[in-house]
């Protein structure tokens, strides 16, 4: 009778599919902290959303038409960005020799890309508020301020 040797996986696709099932975690996590941040959601915590956001419902429509258009212009200038490091990323996980600082670069590199497109909105929201007049900035800021007081938790102030 033959014997048959069956091979064992090989490490790396363990170290592939373990980093996959990380990235998906993480993707998955981003949408859920979104929609429950915005006050989206079943059961979504009452509390204030992020920084930004409150800053950016309490603009007139216009100023979030402008702000929304400076995101997406961001978004769609780094698709490509984004499937060229995914490609690299994929190419240090698959190398016989993991390099983390490879990765570590990567990885960084793709945060800056998306904090520039953050940094375009900001610019886009400073703008707009450069544009209002003091009566205008002042009816503002009550707006936001009235807006952090309504969705602020029951308890002790925050600092």
């Amino acid at each position: 009778m033959t014997q048959t040797q069956v091979k064992k996986p090989r490490r790396i696709w363990r170290i592939v599919l373990v980093a996959s099932l990380a990235l998906n975690l993480l993707v998955v996590g981003v949408v859920a902290g979104v929609i429950l941040r915005a006050g989206g959601g079943v059961g979504a915590p009452d509390h204030a959303p992020h920084r930004g956001l409150i800053y950016y419902r309490e603009m007139p429509h216009a100023a979030r038409h402008d702000i929304r258009e400076a995101a997406r212009a961001g978004f769609r200038d780094r698709v490509e960005q984004r499937r060229a490091q995914r490609s690299r990323v994929l190419s240090v996980l698959r190398a016989d020799r993991f390099d983390a600082d490879a990765l570590r670069s990567i990885m960084r590199t793709g945060a800056d890309a998306a904090r520039d497109g953050q940094l375009a909105m900001v610019d886009t929201w400073i703008s707009h508020l450069e544009e209002m007049s003091a009566s205008d900035r002042i009816s503002y800021a009550q707006r936001v301020e009235e807006a952090a007081n309504r969705r602020r938790p029951p308890g002790p102030p925050r600092d």
